[in-house]
């Protein structure tokens, strides 16, 4: 069930609008100031806002900044209502980060269209940003798998390097046999060249 905050000071719009979101499916939380707004967006964690913007105290469009200012509280669509119908306060609040602007008094069914719009929208927004962690999640396993059988690799070829730089001090002390002394010269430099490949993966 889908959670959406009214922030009104009209107390006879706030009721009207949560009984038809309520007969909606939709859980409704009011507040009746910017203030309260603003609090209840952090403790409730709505899914969307109708804020109107004409109240006392901090107005519509403070409320609004301060939401999408504040990372818990960024995402979430918030759609302005209010009689005002002049351009420039439509320009203020989608400037202030609104994602939508509906004048009053407003058509309910077109309320709750762009409504559904929007919460469809967050929803995919929320899986995309769900996906992207997990994809984090796997591309860190993955280089720390890949730096934990880097650092497995380096120590068996200092293990080797160290088997056969012993073979070859003995072999030069019991007698230096060529083929033997170049097999394993061959085989010590084969080592250092993986040695400073893998130094370079670091």
């Amino acid at each position: 069930m889908s959670k959406i905050l009214v922030v009104d000071d009209d107390p006879n719009i706030s009721k009207v609008l949560e009984g038809r979101l309520e007969s909606m499916g939709y859980q409704v939380v009011l507040a009746e100031d910017g203030e309260k707004g603003i609090q209840l967006a952090h403790e409730a964690k709505p899914d969307l806002i109708l804020c109107d913007i004409l109240m006392p105290g901090k107005d519509g469009f403070e409320v609004c900044w301060s939401l999408k200012a504040d990372e818990q509280t960024m995402n979430i669509p918030i759609i302005m209502l209010t009689a005002l119908e002049e351009t420039k306060h439509k320009v203020v609040g989608l400037k202030s980060g609104a994602d939508d602007y509906i004048s009053k008094p407003f058509q309910p069914d077109e309320l709750l269209a762009r409504i559904e719009v929007h919460l469809r929208i967050k929803k995919l927004r929320d899986k995309l940003e769900l996906s992207y962690v997990k994809i984090k999640e796997l591309s860190n396993a993955k280089d720390a798998l890949n730096q934990l059988i880097v650092h497995d690799f380096k120590n068996s070829l200092i293990s080797i390097k160290e088997c056969l730089g012993i073979l070859k001090d003995k072999s030069s002390q019991r007698g230096v046999d060529k083929e033997e002394k170049k097999a394993l010269s061959k085989a010590l430099r084969c080592c250092d060249a993986q040695l400073k490949r893998i130094d370079s993966l670091s």
